[in-house]
């Protein structure tokens, strides 16, 4: 940790350790140190300086210690009775930090007593009238004191409340484990006590969770405050500091990589340049090779998951509330019988309904088809009632079917294609595009999944956007989709849906707003759906009502009609057979894993997933070192790293 410039009047930034509680313990947060405001902020990483900090510390009358247990340690006792327990790297960032920091609250102290003589000045004889606003200001400060004192004592009071409720939880866990892991009496891994230990972990880690936002607004109207009683008309207090114009005093961490500016999806993207020139030749999809679909079987219900329960609460009880679970590897027995970008492609099974888009005559008309086909394509996209994963595609794995729509009169008339294939490990973008030549009607979606641990409750949230092409109309419409939620993890998983989500033509000017209700604690609908679409003007045309995955209802000035999504014909889609499979489709690339969930051998299909995802992982690996790009086959990247489009999509079919 190298600083180039020690002055002490300078900001001071680096990386240390906060002790949050007993739950959490050591955590890594960025700290910035400002000698002119008297403050040191702190945010939960470097690249989010540019936000409202985590947390603020005002050292007006504060002290600083060094820990005598070790040689990085050291403590901000801040005046409202704060305690910050903070660990450095090493022993000469700590006494950088600690020197710093007596010197600022030193200087501040100062400041602050000079501040009050001079408000003071004349007391001992008679108020002249240019002293007048100085001593108004200082009874209005004694009593804004006495406010923030108060306030600064509750919220203490409540932080002492919330760390023994982490204890005792901790300690509850600490006794849970120490049981016997078998035994006719109560053992560690019963039922109740695996159910205890993770709803306890689960409510501690709430409170805590609401105890920091009540912290960081708390922070927030402190700095408000300051602002209004502390500075005279017409300054300014600069809270946000531009990371490109950083000075020189930045404490810069190297030495054990703790801290970069690129995450680790940037890092890849940037090595996924290196070499890129030309995208590589687009390989040949044999449509003619297809069948239709025989392999749709629902998904096994409660039984299944009965069995494994003891596993689930043994996982739920090592997850904390808010949890990335990206990375985190969770038990086969959940996953359902096919691959993400096969998910994708089921959620097309109204395929008539997506044509449908290309041939209504006007705008309006058009914008309200692609309404009606957007929320009749949720509910095929569930194989059961019950929430299954469906497996993290491998990078290279694709995925191609077709469906064939009659015409009027029975005949054939057109054929929809599909083609998917995961082009991204870190983040896993998945890609996919659907075409009809016919109908002269494209899409392009690409999307990566982000998970969160929510104590009963898995969210996992879409990141990315579907765009849809009419060539003949020079139209791009932009679709944004939901949050989805497994709800009632422990006992029968569900799905629902959850988010505002749009639709828009930026050359039509027509929009759609999407409104995906989630069910509230206590009565309400589940799956309800509401939402309105407009014309260029703002003004409401359509209103929309119902349950996405049953009947909705379209009313307008022109009458009101329903769509039932139970009663729209299914159309099969069509997969080529296995033995004709490419190494990398996802159906003969999981087949081992697929034909072991059947038979119900979990572990048979936990080593053939383990050897998939190994593999892959070391093919990242040797790419990541080489610095090579990975060859995608049927897309390529265009701007952002979850914006990719397809190879074989001619400019001149995108909207001007």
């Amino acid at each position: 940790m190298a600083v180039v410039d020690s002055s002490l009047s300078k900001p001071l930034r680096g990386l240390l350790s906060k002790y949050t509680n007993v739950v959490k313990g050591w955590q890594y947060r960025w700290f910035v140190l400002y000698p002119d405001q008297g403050t040191v902020e702190y945010y939960e990483r470097e690249e989010l300086v540019n936000q409202k900090p985590r947390g603020a510390i005002n050292l007006h009358c504060a002290s600083v210690a060094p820990s005598e247990e070790d040689s990085v340690t050291f403590t901000i006792y801040a005046a409202n009775g704060e305690v910050y327990k903070l660990r450095a790297d090493n022993t000469k960032t700590r006494q950088l930090w600690v020197s710093r920091l007596m010197y600022v609250t030193q200087v501040s102290d100062s400041r602050k007593a000079s501040t009050v003589s001079l408000e003071t000045k004349g007391s001992a004889g008679s108020t002249t009238w240019s002293d007048a606003p100085a001593v108004r200001h200082s009874r209005r400060s004694s009593v804004h004191s006495a406010v923030v004192a108060e306030e600064n004592r509750a919220l203490a009071e409540v932080k002492e409340y919330v760390n023994e409720v982490c204890t005792l939880e901790v300690k509850l866990a600490e006794k849970i484990e120490s049981l016997p892991s078998h035994g006719d009496l109560i053992n560690s891994l019963d039922q109740d006590m695996l159910l205890l230990k993770a709803c306890s972990k689960a409510t501690a880690g709430c409170l805590d969770s609401c105890l920091s936002i009540l912290d960081q607004q708390h922070a927030a109207i402190a700095r408000q405050s300051f602002k209004k009683n502390h500075l005279k008309s017409g300054a300014k207090v600069e809270w946000i500091i531009n990371n490109k114009d950083k000075s020189e005093t930045d404490v810069k961490l190297n030495g054990d990589n703790k801290m970069s500016h690129l995450d680790e999806s940037s890092r890849l993207v940037a090595q996924s340049e290196i070499g890129f020139t030309q995208p590589l030749p687009m390989p040949a999809i044999n449509h003619e090779d297809e069948v239709t679909d025989s392999d749709a079987a629902e998904e096994k219900d409660l039984g299944e998951m009965e069995q494994h329960k003891t596993i689930i609460l043994h996982l739920l009880s090592q997850l904390k509330l808010g949890m990335d679970l990206t990375k985190v590897v969770l038990p086969t027995f959940i996953l359902e019988k096919r691959s993400l970008l096969e998910m994708f492609a089921d959620c097309m099974a109204h395929p008539d309904t997506f044509l449908r888009i290309a041939d209504m005559t006007d705008p309006r008309a058009r914008m309200t088809q692609v309404v009606e086909w957007y929320l009749a394509s949720f509910h095929e996209g569930r194989k059961g009632s019950l929430a299954k994963k469906p497996y993290n595609p491998i990078i290279g794995e694709t995925f191609h079917c077709s469906w064939d729509v009659s015409g009027e009169n029975g005949n054939q008339a057109s054929r929809m294609l599909y083609v998917a294939e995961q082009v991204s490990h870190h983040p896993p973008v998945s890609a996919f595009h659907i075409t009809c030549p016919e109908k002269q009607i494209h899409m392009t979606g690409s999307l990566w999944t982000k998970s969160k641990f929510m104590g009963m409750s898995i969210g996992v949230t879409l990141i990315g956007n579907l765009r849809l092409f009419l060539p003949e109309y020079k139209e791009e419409y932009v679709l944004t989709l939901p949050s989805a939620y497994a709800r009632s993890i422990l006992t029968y998983p569900w799905v629902e849906l959850g988010d505002k989500c749009s639709i828009a033509c930026k050359q039509t000017g027509y929009s759609a707003s999407i409104i995906f209700h989630t069910k509230p604690f206590y009565g309400g609908k589940l799956h309800r759906v509401s939402g309105d679409i407009k014309c260029p003007d703002g003004t409401i045309y359509t209103k929309i009502s119902g349950t996405w995955n049953g009947a909705m209802e379209f009313s307008s000035q022109a009458g009101v009609y329903v769509i039932d999504t139970q009663t729209l014909p299914v159309h099969k889609k069509k997969v080529r057979p296995l033995s004709k499979q490419g190494e990398y489709e996802s159906r003969n690339l999981w087949r081992h894993v697929t034909n072991a969930l059947r038979l119900n051998d979990i572990s048979t299909a936990t080593e053939h997933k383990s050897l998939l995802e190994g593999k892959q992982r070391e093919e990242e690996k040797h790419r990541k070192d080489k610095g090579l790009p990975f060859p995608t086959k049927y897309f390529q990247r265009s701007g952002e790293i979850s914006s990719w489009v397809y190879k074989g999509q001619s400019s001149s079919s995108k909207a001007n």
